[in-house]
């Protein structure tokens, strides 16, 4: 059997939603599916982003429920997650009619910078057809993708 090209693999492209952030920066195991995930962007195997809105929304959630875990939420940001800033209009539209309207400047992010996949805990709050360019899915779905796709090295 031939070796696989493992050299020629592109990082995975990643939207992290808030609730994926600060369910790392709350968790008392290194090991959730949210915090490897963190750890593989800050290790460049993934490439790893957010919108402003949902850093806002991490860090607010945090000061007011858990304000000991905001240095370990301003790490993960800080060394695993690059910040969209300024979203195109041209996905507004759409993104809207897939998402809950408190999600919808995230997927209109992630639809903007192309990214495969974006990762969240409210799976219910997306409703994209088949079709569609980007796959929501949850932390612990996601990390058994990267296992079948290991598996198939």
């Amino acid at each position: 059997m031939a070796a696989a090209d493992v050299g020629a693999l592109e990082p995975v492209r990643v939207f992290f939603d808030a609730d994926v952030i600060l369910n790392a920066a709350f968790s008392s195991q290194d090991d959730s599916a949210s915090i490897v995930l963190l750890q593989l962007s800050e290790l460049g195997l993934l490439e790893g982003i957010t919108s402003e809105k949902a850093q806002e929304e991490a860090l607010r959630n945090c000061e007011s429920k858990l304000p000991q875990a905001l240095p370990k939420l301003r790490d993960f940001i800080a060394n695993s997650l690059v910040i969209w800033r300024e979203p195109a209009d041209e996905h507004r539209r759409d993104a809207a009619e897939h998402s809950h309207e408190k999600d919808t400047e995230h997927l209109v992010t992630a639809l903007d910078a192309g990214y495969r996949f974006l990762l969240t805990r409210n799976l219910r709050d997306f409703r994209l057809p088949a079709d569609a360019p980007l796959e929501v899915i949850d932390p612990g779905g996601f990390i058994r993708r990267i296992r079948q796709a290991l598996a198939a090295l």
